[in-house]
């Protein structure tokens, strides 16, 4: 099933523990603000991370950002845990965010436990796992209500065995995205684990770009500002997407050349992403 989601640019994963800090994610503009059951909380802590994350799903003001909710793996103790309390809550998240995912069998577990509440809510599943990785094409046909996939590459190097580092990932980043283009869903990337690294980040962000990544994750709202800059196209890409788009519009005979070059459908396709990606900008 083919879902066609637009793009979000930034995700902002926030622990479940600290609803202090939400307002504080929320001013600086993610797409998303993700409240994190999973890694960003020890095993001990989980039960009250869901009350503090039950309290904020209920009463927080999302204005325009989307409100997304990672709970833990499925099948696990803890997953079950996550839903049990999820229950009893009277507004859902947007977005479900299920990790370690390895393979379409998980997501119909997802589905066979969502409250009734949550049938409006978008999922998310990130490949993090080499299994994931393998089954990543199925994963993205798997579920109608499988609106994106986030790649995790920490949790994959680990698991590879391998560097978290551009090369070593560019094999499993273009397989995600792959995955991805082929269900017509979203695509977004791991987050930069050095908060402080913005060259690091905006060499990261136009890497991933040319890959065909439409987001990126994040773990710090200092990085949401540089994310979106790195996903707004620059004026000369604008200016010759725009260029492009008119000396298509205005050819007559089904035959276009531009500056010499011909101009096929698929240049037409990426040109319109283009325009449609800065006017998505300003509105935000």
């Amino acid at each position: 099933m083919m879902n066609q989601v637009a793009p979000r640019r930034s995700m902002l994963f926030l622990p479940g523990l600290r609803a202090d800090r939400y307002a504080k994610a929320l001013a600086c503009g993610p797409d998303v603000v993700c409240l994190d059951l999973e890694d960003a909380v020890a095993p001990n802590l989980k039960p009250q991370a869901r009350e503090t994350v039950l309290a904020l799903l209920e009463s927080a003001d999302r204005g325009q950002t989307s409100l997304a909710l990672r709970i833990n793996a499925a099948g696990t103790q803890a997953a079950v845990e996550d839903l049990q309390a999820l229950a009893a809550c009277k507004r859902a998240p947007d977005m479900v965010v299920l990790p370690k995912v390895q393979g379409a069998d998980d997501l119909a577990w997802l589905e066979s436990m969502l409250p009734e509440a949550f049938a409006a809510a978008e999922i998310w599943a990130i490949i993090e796992t080499a299994e994931g990785l393998e089954a990543a094409a199925r994963i993205a046909r798997a579920s109608g209500r499988l609106a994106g996939l986030l790649f995790g590459g920490a949790d994959l190097a680990a698991e590879l065995g391998c560097a978290m580092e551009w090369e070593p990932l560019l094999y499993a980043r273009s397989r995600v995205v792959h995955a991805a283009a082929i269900a017509g869903i979203a695509v977004m990337d791991v987050p930069c684990l050095d908060v402080h690294d913005d060259g690091g980040l905006r060499r990261e962000l136009a890497a991933v770009r040319r890959l065909g990544y439409g987001g990126k994750a994040a773990i710090h709202p200092r990085q949401i500002a540089i994310i979106h800059e790195g996903f707004a196209p620059g004026e000369a890409e604008l200016h010759a997407a725009r260029r492009l788009l008119s000396a298509f519009d205005a050819c007559t005979d089904g035959v276009c050349l531009l500056d010499g070059r011909l101009v096929e459908l698929p240049m037409v396709r990426a040109a319109r992403r283009v325009v449609a990606a800065a006017a998505d900008a300003q509105l935000r």
